[in-house]
């Protein structure tokens, strides 16, 4: 910045320090006011520059401001939510088993509760945006994508899939066990009513659950002892008799 002087200055104005003192503060402050102005040029024309490189997603309004036009980012309605969608979507990208996870079970329940009201709502098996619809109603769920649903469906299937196997095959070790318990109590009756006595008994159990039937048998087996004792009894008196 080049400052223009009077070309004949008062001679000795040099020996006034005051007026020295006043001249190099307007050539200062000339200077700041020039670099100001340059500094504002400059961030216009690189705030022209930056609207002219928008994205396609987002246009800009009769001011410059972006507006978005493509889906807004998801809104998260607490701490909670968010730190449940950032799980479930870092799981989905890594592979992981989402069921594994400490709060499996949360995401499973407010997954079928969102299944359910889809159900309702749409009278009938939702589609896949549907589901999503009815996701953003959900205060856990909110916001989680398409990768997240479709990694947390699998794996809310292949758990509800070994939940059931593993019912199985507890209720298969119950009825092994109650049959067992059932084949003990009947060596403590006489062998003529034995085979009453089991047809009977196994009848009585398979109308039941499988809890039921095991109860069941552990009662028969602990009154075996004097059921059969009675029986004996009752043969052994019967005969003298006659």
């Amino acid at each position: 910045m080049t400052i223009a002087f009077s070309p004949s200055p008062p001679s000795g104005w040099t020996d006034d320090p005051l007026l020295v003192v006043i001249t190099l503060a307007l050539a200062l402050a000339g200077m700041g006011l020039s670099g100001v102005k340059e500094r504002q040029a400059s961030r216009s024309r690189r705030s022209r520059r930056a609207r002219a490189r928008v994205p396609s997603r987002f246009g800009a309004d009769w001011s410059g401001a972006p507006i978005l036009r493509g889906p807004r980012p998801p809104r998260f309605v607490s701490e909670r939510n968010r730190s449940a969608v950032m799980e479930i979507e870092a799981a989905a990208r890594a592979g992981w088993d989402i069921s594994e996870l400490e709060s499996a079970q949360l995401y499973f329940d407010h997954l079928g509760a969102c299944i359910q009201a889809a159900v309702s709502r749409q009278g009938g098996e939702p589609s896949a945006e549907q589901l999503l619809e009815e996701i953003e109603r959900s205060v856990v769920l909110r916001g989680l994508g398409k990768a997240g649903l479709e990694a947390l469906l699998v794996s809310k299937t292949r758990h509800m899939l070994e939940a059931r196997r593993e019912l199985a095959a507890e209720r298969t070790k119950r009825d092994r066990i109650a049959r067992r318990r059932v084949d003990l109590a009947l060596w403590f009756l006489p062998a003529c009513e034995r085979e009453h006595y089991s047809q009977e008994w196994h009848a009585e159990m398979a109308a039941m659950q499988s809890r039921e039937a095991a109860h069941f048998s552990l009662n028969l087996l602990v009154r075996a002892p004097r059921s059969g004792l009675t029986l004996h009894l009752q043969k052994i008196f019967g005969r003298l008799v006659a």
